[in-house]
């Protein structure tokens, strides 16, 4: 008689593990980021500059919108409302300016915008929010695209800061 033999594992040699030298040590980790906001310099009719990067919220005592800088301006009259406009930059690179239905309106340049319609805005332009007046300029970063992030959930809002420009 023949034995029948039971069918084993076919064994290969196995490669010699070689020790890497960096096992264990904390990696880090690179992640793609969203390129950097264009920057918005809102020069105020008083003297006063805010810098923020877009889009901005501007009012007299604006709240924090998701996304957005506060930026406040000076009333006398109290004639800009709380939430006056909104500005940002499109894809490509230009400067468009929110009305937020407001009583007073918002004007450019004498021209008054419909309400809650975005509108192109040439950078400079002189911009009326009630009895507040503004001019914008926009810094915009040499990486910037629309990478479709802009303000995404994540965003947090901060109160821009004004100061008084040095007269010369």
């Amino acid at each position: 008689l023949i034995a029948e033999e039971t069918p084993q594992p076919l064994m290969r040699p196995q490669p010699a593990l070689e020790h890497n030298p960096l096992e264990g040590i904390d990696h880090t980790v690179v992640v793609a980021r969203a390129a950097a906001r264009p920057t918005l310099v809102v020069h105020l009719d008083t003297g006063e500059t805010a810098t923020a990067a877009a889009p901005v919220v501007i009012g007299r005592r604006p709240k924090a919108l998701p996304g957005h800088t506060a930026v406040t301006v000076t009333s006398p009259g109290r004639e800009t409302s709380r939430i006056h406009a909104v500005v940002d930059i499109d894809a490509e690179g230009r400067l468009i300016v929110t009305d937020q239905d407001t009583p007073n309106g918002t004007r450019v340049n004498d021209v008054a915008l419909e309400p809650h319609r975005p509108t192109i805005v040439s950078p400079g332009a002189r911009l009326e929010l009630g009895d507040a007046v503004v001019h914008i300029e926009v810094l915009v970063p040499m990486s910037y695209t629309d990478t479709g992030s802009g303000s995404g959930t994540g965003s947090s809002t901060a109160v821009a800061h004004t100061h008084k420009e040095q007269e010369s």
